[in-house]
């Protein structure tokens, strides 16, 4: 299979957070910590290429700053053709200025009440989210869902 258009997956990883960015052949990883030789989530990150036929990945860590002209990262804000992915945030500031598609493990989801409020997916690890987020269409629990996959 090749894949032509673009594409972010969230893996599952309890200890790091791992996104990876895909436009046509051209990907990025992206991780708050470094990816170590023979980790599961580096040989489910080469599977992924190997099964897209993509070429070698930039790896970037998501504490750095970093830009060319499909993605920009700047203290855990991306922003990759058209979209924009925050990690780690708090949402108990308000995000409006930022108008997130995707947010990957908040730290706090406590000012957050009901599904009407949520205007981006919230991506998660965390079994600590309140019942009336955990059953909003768009929150994506990687620990039961595994892996968050979005095309455009």
């Amino acid at each position: 299979m090749i894949l032509l258009g673009k594409q972010l997956i969230i893996y599952n990883s309890n200890e790091n957070t791992i996104i990876h960015l895909i436009s046509g052949k051209q990907n990025y990883v992206v991780s708050e910590k470094p990816l170590e030789e023979n980790n599961y989530s580096l040989i489910t990150i080469e599977n992924t290429i190997e099964a897209l036929r993509l070429e070698k990945p930039n790896m970037l860590s998501a504490k750095k700053s970093f830009t060319d002209d499909k993605l920009f990262i700047e203290n855990g804000m991306l922003f990759f053709e058209g979209k924009t992915i925050l990690i780690k945030p708090d949402l108990s500031v308000n995000l409006e200025s930022v108008n997130p598609d995707i947010v990957v493990n908040p730290l706090n989801t406590k000012k957050i009440k009901q599904e009407d409020d949520l205007n981006y997916w919230i991506v998660t690890n965390s079994r600590n989210i309140s019942d009336e987020l955990y059953s909003s269409s768009l929150i994506h629990n990687l620990r039961e869902n595994r892996a968050f996959t979005k095309e455009w």
